[in-house]
């Protein structure tokens, strides 16, 4: 399995607000392709201009796959979106148990 993990942080709480449709749409094409577990976008409490993705996938070719497939209104809707920093990163998981 791999786990893709980011946060982003963007200029202003109202930047995320602006992009918010294109994200909801992402997550739902996002969630029906082939070798996806999970991909959720999800504001911070204590800071509303920060994002954070997560994603899990059944293999590396199923997520490589995915970052083949254009997706033009996401891309266009990020570039406006002042993002300041982001940081995604995936990792591999070997493992995994019920904490809860």
């Amino acid at each position: 399995m791999i786990i893709v993990n980011g946060k982003i942080e963007t200029g202003t709480a109202e930047d995320i607000e602006r992009v918010s449709a294109a994200l909801r749409a992402r997550m739902e094409r996002t969630r029906q392709e082939p070798g996806c577990i999970d991909y959720s976008f999800a504001i911070e409490v204590g800071a509303p201009n920060v994002m954070h993705v997560l994603e899990k996938w059944e293999s590396e070719d199923a997520l490589n796959t995915h970052l083949q497939v254009p997706d033009e209104a996401f891309s266009q809707a990020i570039a406006t979106a002042n993002v300041k920093s982001a940081s995604i990163i995936a990792y591999t998981a070997t493992g995994e148990r019920v904490l809860r």
